[in-house]
């Protein structure tokens, strides 16, 4: 369970540095 939560946090993370990306 840990393990898939990490693997969720870290795609949200990443699908949230894209959006900065773009607003940019």
């Amino acid at each position: 369970m840990s393990k898939q939560r990490l693997k969720v946090n870290a795609s949200v993370s990443t699908i949230k540095s894209q959006l900065r990306k773009d607003e940019k």
